[in-house]
């Protein structure tokens, strides 16, 4: 690319113009849209309502979760100005809180497994707390499947800890309520586990069939 001299119409190279060029060539402009050999049209998109989630010592309610949370990732900005424009880095992250909803049993399978979860976090008789953080902490895992149960993707909370539990409320008025128990779970990092899935089967990442899954960065 040129820009040309208006005194005699000579062409001048300019170094903008190099770096246009440059930026075109870049991945960020010759990068793929869509994949390179199937239409848009021909993956389904995933549906939110299929989901399985696991808790780790947790009691085994998963069967009674209703909604969850995935991740939620903020990271703080720092600006540092320079010369006559400013320049940002990521900063410190900040990872939202995982809220879970879960319906309660006849049997209270999910009120007795939360209330036995708080209790390890602190007693509540004699209000004495945990000695280690180490006695209370638990993993969950929230995993999204295709229509015949094949596996997508995982999300993978770990070292969680309770730090809201609502048990929610009693309605005389509401013919159609069910009881539920809310929490809100704090979690040290996250993993993302990623299968390779075409139509409902997975597809192994390698010729010879010895890697189904892909395992994101630890964050």
């Amino acid at each position: 690319m040129a820009w040309y001299n208006g005194d005699n119409g000579s062409a001048i190279i300019s170094p903008a113009a190099n770096k246009l060029d440059a930026f075109k060539a870049s991945k960020a402009v010759a990068g793929g849209f869509g994949s390179s050999n199937k239409n848009v049209e021909d993956v389904e998109v995933k549906l939110i309502h299929r989901f399985k989630v696991k808790f780790g010592i947790f009691r085994a309610v998963g069967h009674h979760v209703k909604t969850i949370t995935k991740p939620n990732v903020t990271f703080a900005e720092i600006e540092v100005p320079k010369l006559n424009t400013k320049v940002y880095f990521a900063g410190r992250k900040t990872q939202d809180q995982a809220t879970v909803e879960l319906d309660d049993s006849l049997d209270n399978a999910v009120t007795n497994a939360a209330q036995t979860q708080l209790q390890k976090q602190a007693n509540f008789d004699t209000n004495y707390h945990a000695a280690s953080a180490g006695a209370y902490f638990f993993n969950m895992t929230a995993e999204e499947v295709a229509g015949d149960g094949a596996s997508l993707a995982s999300w993978y909370y770990n070292k969680c800890v309770v730090m809201t539990c609502d048990f929610g409320t009693l309605d005389y008025s509401d013919d159609a309520g069910t009881s539920s128990i809310n929490l809100g779970i704090r979690y040290a990092n996250f993993t993302t586990w990623v299968n390779s899935v075409t139509f409902g089967k997975e597809q192994s990442d390698t010729k010879d069939g010895s890697d189904q899954q892909s395992q994101g960065d630890t964050i």
